[in-house]
């Protein structure tokens, strides 16, 4: 039985699992200087990590200060608001209503 297209789809998926081999195979082939290429790749990693934390260490820091500045700000409302309930249930439950 001959199924008409299954050549030209066999040479395809062969063509590209070549392609595929070849890109795997230049990846982790070892570098000149007896680096391997995943030696470069976690320097260049680090040296990246250390560059963005310099950029945006400064700006973390002030969204930090921000927020705790923030959150300060919230939990004194809360406390204010709380005692006002406080009050308010107490006078409500003695008959005193306040506005």
């Amino acid at each position: 039985m001959n199924i008409p297209g299954t050549r030209a789809g066999f040479w395809f998926a062969l063509a590209l699992g070549v392609v595929i081999g070849v890109a795997l195979a230049m990846l982790f082939m070892p570098r000149p200087g007896g680096a391997s290429a995943g030696d470069q790749r976690d320097i260049a990693d680090a040296t990246l990590r250390r560059r963005s934390q310099e950029r945006i260490g400064p700006w973390i820091e002030r969204m930090r200060e921000r927020y705790s500045e923030a959150f300060a700000v919230g939990r004194d409302y809360y406390e204010r608001t709380k005692e006002e309930a406080k009050r308010g249930l107490a006078s409500a439950k003695s008959g005193e209503f306040h506005s």
